[in-house]
């Protein structure tokens, strides 16, 4: 009875949302990789879909394991460098600056062990987690593509990083 009215009070106060994994149910890995700038592990990058199998078009998670501390400021000012490279054509003055504001609600400084967390939701945008606790929500279809075609866009900086998150080269 107990375990029955914890778990309706946690789903009204919705308290669920606070782990990601809840959002994306049987999501398992399609593929793990690591980051490396100048020689330094930076961070390692997981990939996670339902049956892990990905999709572009169905909700999608990507995990970022960091091995190195990270200012929020340094994390969003490359993420746009990066979005910059691979659509040169979204960013506009103005939605740099609207993307700048998301990204600076939804990231974090991180430290070595953290884990930033990217839930893709197609038509709708994305949310971000820090650990299991949610950040921000971006409600930004065009943004959320964008962002997590950083890493999985064909025309990707780090093409070896993407070839493993999309399960080769395992």
């Amino acid at each position: 009875m107990w375990r029955g009215l914890l778990i309706t009070v946690l789903m009204v106060c919705g308290l669920p949302a606070l782990a990601w994994r809840a959002q994306l149910p049987g999501a398992t890995p399609v593929g793990q990789g690591e980051f490396r700038k100048w020689g330094f592990h930076v961070y390692d990058a997981t990939l996670w879909a339902p049956g892990g199998s990905f999709d572009p078009q169905r909700p999608f998670a990507l995990e970022l394991r960091y091995f190195r501390s990270i200012r929020r400021d340094q994390f969003v000012s490359r993420s746009l460098d990066e979005i910059e490279k691979v659509h040169p054509e979204l960013l506009t003055d103005a939605t740099r600056a609207d993307w700048t504001a998301a990204m600076r609600r939804a990231f974090a400084d991180v430290k070595e062990g953290d884990r930033l967390t990217g839930l893709f939701l197609p038509g709708r945008g994305a949310r971000f987690f820090l650990g299991e606790q949610p950040t921000a929500d971006v409600d930004d279809p065009v943004f959320a593509k964008a962002f997590f075609d950083i890493w999985l866009s064909p025309a990707t900086s780090a093409p070896r990083l993407r070839e493993q998150l999309l399960g080769g080269g395992r």
